[in-house]
């Protein structure tokens, strides 16, 4: 049962940081829940929700970086999206940027999101084309879930059936990301932060997600730059393309493919066709 939920990891950081025990929770709750018998299995979409909505307050938090002002007046105009005054002054203060405007999340947090009511924070993925029927599925689910927190003698028997509405929703919320660039213009290159003879890579990838709080989707939505950067040495050139097929390896196999017909690297381009090879 639940056999696709083990998905929602696409959506969440590869390295979890101060979430970590919460998103482990959550996650044991849904997994001893979904393997009990009889009626209990259908109660496992509870923690699986707050898993969704814990993978769309970080693509929210990471949109109020790649439009600050968007965001700030999302705050300051929508009064019904927040409980009260201290909770908006909060979210206010709450962007992951320095006073460079890069990203930092050392004076802010994903879980601050928590302070937009649920059914509301849908309304800011208006901002890069979030289609109204996805926002509105989404609220749903939302709704549903509200439904299931009274003691109306109600069980929901489509538990199974509401996994796919979670993923088809952060599905769609990704395809936006990629489609605008927002991972990509909030983080940028990543191969100009790797230093000229430093290898192995494990200790600066490690630090890279922890501090990005990149999930898969999102790594995957940034290995062109680190594919076909130019300073790299052939070493670290081969780290980065193990760490982009360990966790993306489709895209990373398809940007390869387009790579290796203009590289003008001969060595390079030969270690690309025996990539792709290896990886069909």
């Amino acid at each position: 049962m639940f056999d696709k939920a083990q998905e929602i990891f696409n959506y969440l950081p590869i390295k979890q940081g101060g979430e970590f025990r919460y998103i482990k929770q959550l996650w044991d709750s849904f997994f001893v829940l979904s393997a009990a018998e009889d009626d209990v299995p259908y109660f496992s979409i509870m923690p699986f929700h707050l898993l969704f909505m814990l993978a769309i307050q970080y693509k929210a938090y990471r949109l109020s970086a790649w439009d600050k002002e968007y965001y700030l007046d999302w705050i300051n105009t929508k009064k019904y999206l927040i409980y009260n005054n201290e909770c908006k002054q909060q979210l206010l203060y709450n962007v992951p940027l320095n006073k460079e405007l890069l990203w930092d999340t050392n004076q802010s947090s994903v879980k601050t999101l928590s302070l937009v009511k649920e059914k509301h924070i849908f309304s800011l993925f208006s901002l890069i084309g979030v289609s109204e029927s996805i926002i509105e599925k989404a609220k749903s689910l939302v709704e549903n879930r509200n439904d299931r927190f009274h003691a109306n003698g109600e069980i929901d028997e489509k538990a199974e059936e509401k996994i796919d509405d979670y993923l088809e929703v952060l599905e769609h919320v990704q395809e936006k990301f990629r489609e605008i660039g927002v991972n990509r213009d909030v983080q940028g290159d990543w191969s100009q932060d790797i230093e000229e003879g430093v290898y192995p890579l494990d200790e600066f990838f490690e630090e890279k997600f922890l501090y990005s709080q990149f999930s898969q989707r999102d790594f995957s939505d940034i290995i062109k730059p680190l594919i076909i950067s130019d300073n790299l040495d052939i070493d670290q050139w081969r780290a980065v393309i193990d760490k982009c097929l360990e966790f993306a390896p489709e895209d990373t196999v398809r940007c390869l493919e387009e790579q290796v017909v203009i590289e003008g690297d001969a060595n390079k381009r030969f270690n690309m066709q025996e990539i792709i090879e290896r990886n069909k």
